[in-house]
Parts: C-alpha cells; structure tokens; sequence
C-alpha cells in the first residue's frame, strides 16, 4: 500500500518552508541595509579625514593667516593663506556656492575640489586663534551625504581641529 502525504502536512510542510524563506529574505534585507549605511558613514569620514588632512599640509606650510582676506566665525568661512612660494599665493579654502563642496584654490589655478560629489560641507568655519608670534585657526566642518533619500543612509558628520603655522 503506498502512503501519501495528508492535507494536514503539506500545510505544516509549506509553513516551515515559509517561514525559513521569509526569515532568509529578511536577513538579507538587514545585510544589505547595514552595508550600505556602513559604506555612506565610510565616504563622509573619509571625505572629512582627507579635507582636514590637506588643509592641515597647507597651513603648516604657510607663511602666515591672512587675517583680512578671511571670512572668520561665519558659516560657510573662507580661510585665506600667504604661502612661501608666489605661485602659490594666496591659497584660499572655502565652499563652492553651486554644490556646497569644499574647494581648494591655489594662486591663479581654478577650484580644486576637496570633497567628492556624493558629500556636501553644510558647516564650515574657521576661527582666530592667535596669540603670539605663532598663527593657529581651528576649523570646525560638517558634511553630509547627498544621495540619501531614505532614512537609513541619511548621515551627519561633525569635525573639529585645531591647525597651526609652522615657524
């Protein structure tokens, strides 16, 4: 006699099967999310790593702040540098108006761009710290990731340092 499978077990067959079939798409889902946010929160620390880092070269460089030609304590501030070599002069950070990146401009060069174009720089400001013979300004940036239109990878970053002129 052979033996066929009832009602009732194909029904409790299909639910396990469910079940494990949607709790694998869910952890997919959670994989995929988590890497995606794991890799927009990489971009933004990046961009700001790389920003502060080059502006940091800069300013060791310098001979000196150029204090007048500064837009200092505002937001978005513009930091102006008198650098040793005339081809170099002046050397000016500051944000681009059409996409609120961060740009380099050196002398008579265009705008070399500090940021890629996934970031924007929302808050840029520099402050006067002199007190001496040594000039130091502290730069305080905040970058966001643009390609977020959901929740989940929409991310903030806030950083703050201090840079100095080497004598």
């Amino acid at each position: 006699m052979r033996r066929a499978f009832t009602l009732i077990e194909i029904i409790i067959y299909l639910a396990i099967v469910g079940t494990v079939a949607v709790t694998l798409v869910m952890y997919s889902i959670s994989v995929s999310t988590s890497r995606g946010k794991a890799e927009v929160v990489a971009e933004v620390q990046a961009n700001a790593r790389f920003a502060l880092g080059i502006m940091r070269q800069k300013i060791r460089t310098a001979s000196s702040i150029n204090i007048s030609a500064n837009t200092l304590n505002d937001d978005p501030g513009v930091l102006s540098l008198t650098m040793p070599s005339a081809a170099e002069n002046p050397t000016i950070f500051g944000l681009d108006a059409r996409n609120g990146r961060l740009c380099m401009k050196i002398g008579a060069n265009p705008c070399e761009f500090l940021t890629s174009d996934e970031i924007s720089v929302t808050d840029l400001r520099f402050v006067d710290l002199t007190d001496g013979p040594r000039e130091h300004v502290r730069v305080f940036m905040t970058l966001r990731y643009n390609g977020a239109d959901l929740v989940e990878y929409q991310y903030k970053y806030s950083i703050e340092s201090t840079l100095g002129v080497r004598f």
